[in-house]
């Protein structure tokens, strides 16, 4: 799995309160969903 592929996917599902960030660690994939930071989902809402 990528970052763009889980983010689009959480995007087209419009899940709410979690992102894909890149998070590299030795042996280990380098995405991880973690909580998102509602405050800049929003201003991202109205944005667009």
């Amino acid at each position: 799995m990528n970052q763009a592929l889980l983010s689009g996917f959480l995007n087209g599902l419009r899940v709410s309160g979690v992102q894909a960030v890149l998070a590299p660690e030795p042996g280990e994939c380098c995405v991880r969903l973690e909580p998102s930071d509602t405050d800049h989902d929003d201003q991202m809402t109205q944005d667009h």
